[in-house]
């Protein structure tokens, strides 16, 4: 019985945020649609599970275990209408322990009538900041029960969007087996 609660308990401590999503045009931070990363971007973002380099830090920060030398990743994009989206992603080994990545999204656009009378200009622009780390169970002690390829991975992310003038920031972590 005891196990069922268990179950019970944690499907409704995951599930809530998709029970509550809405329909179109009433979800923010729209900008993290992107795919980030040309390797992810190329596979149709389907990267989830293979994450295996630093873009991991936007896929799933448990494929940060998987590396064995520093790594740098850079994209830039000349979106529609004049909007600019960039990334930036570097990810730090630190030897048996795990990798440590800082990764950075910046999105913004040309200023634009926000009145619909040719009257004051608006901008608007996006921005995340998130810290990652990612290693692997293996350093617990020796391999015998296959520990060496299970992963874990954590993810803090900061959050900032401005639209003529008004400014919100959150943070979300985001935890990765």
């Amino acid at each position: 019985m005891t196990i069922r609660k268990a179950v019970a308990a944690s499907f409704l401590l995951l599930v809530p945020g998709t029970l509550l999503a809405s329909g179109a045009g009433s979800s923010g931070a729209e900008f993290l649609r992107v795919a980030t990363g040309a390797r992810p971007a190329a596979l149709g973002e389907n990267f989830t599970g293979l994450a295996d380099d630093v873009n991991a830090t936007s896929w799933n920060p448990a494929g940060l275990g998987q590396l064995h030398a520093m790594q740098f990743s850079a994209m830039h994009l000349q979106y529609i209408e004049d909007i600019k989206f960039e990334y930036l992603a570097a990810g730090f080994p630190v030897g048996d322990l795990g990798t440590f990545a800082l990764s950075g999204v910046y999105m913004s656009m040309p200023p634009f009538d926000s009145t619909g009378n040719g009257g004051t200009k608006a901008t608007a622009s996006d921005a995340l900041l998130a810290a990652s780390w990612g290693g692997s169970f293996g350093v617990l002690g020796p391999d015998y029960l296959g520990f060496k390829d299970v992963y874990y991975g954590l993810t803090g992310k900061a959050i900032y969007r401005s639209l003529g003038g008004y400014a919100v920031a959150g943070f979300r972590a985001v935890l990765g087996l």
